[in-house]
């Protein structure tokens, strides 16, 4: 995947780029053309700033150091690319092969995701369903939200991972750490799929992780986690 040319940048010949970067998203491997590297940096969700730039393909900015100077970098859309790609897209197709059925119950399903993609997605497999439903562009607004309700009223928490402000790590402890809150059950829906990432969310306690775009698992388990 030449990520200059997806990004609209000057793409160079093949031969100019010197590297591969293998990421995994949803299950699947992609490599990005990379004409040089300068360094490897964690930053945590904390660190990113939504950007002001119109552009669909970039989400988030944050600060990295560059020969001893912070320079502003941006973070690409991972959803974006993979709908551009064609290895996702609305999920209305796999919305109505795999939801067979109205799902009945009372209870109001909350959801985080940073992601206008995955938004729609996850809206549209809500109504296929006839469930009552919130979702929320972040983790922190959802927090706030669980702290408003009461909390037999909530019969399930939908939440990504990688979200600035509080992130589905975050948004998981907040309510398997509390009493009045730890019966929920969490649904982990990411691209994130890595045995580590899920590793991880399972020691904090979730009850189900689908990767994104996967609608035949997220209904099996909405299905098994909210009229249970």
């Amino acid at each position: 995947m030449n990520l200059d040319a997806w990004l609209g940048l000057p793409a160079l010949e093949v031969k100019d780029y010197k590297l591969i970067i293998f990421c995994e998203f949803n299950h699947k491997k992609i490599g990005f053309l990379v004409k040089d590297m300068l360094d490897i940096v964690e930053k945590t969700t904390q660190e990113l700033r939504h950007t002001e730039e119109t552009n669909s393909k970039i989400t988030y900015t944050t600060y990295v150091k560059v020969n001893n100077k912070d320079e502003l970098c941006t973070v690409f859309n991972a959803e974006q690319l993979l709908r551009d790609i064609k290895w996702t897209d609305d999920g209305s197709d796999e919305i109505r092969k795999y939801v067979d059925e109205k799902l009945h119950s009372d209870k109001l399903i909350l959801a985080a995701e940073d992601s206008g993609v995955a938004r729609e997605v996850l809206s549209s497999f809500f109504e296929e369903t006839g469930l009552d439903y919130e979702i929320y562009a972040n983790g922190t607004l959802l927090v706030k939200r669980l702290e408003e309700l009461n909390p037999e009223k909530i019969g399930l928490v939908i939440t990504d991972i990688e979200m600035p402000g509080t992130d589905g790590y975050q948004v998981a402890a907040f309510i398997k750490n509390n009493k009045n809150l730890a019966h929920i059950p969490i649904i982990v829906n990411s691209s994130m799929t890595t045995d580590a990432v899920r590793g991880k969310m399972n020691q904090v306690g979730v009850d189900g992780f689908v990767g994104k775009t996967d609608i035949s698992n997220l209904f099996k388990l909405t299905k098994k986690l909210l009229l249970r």
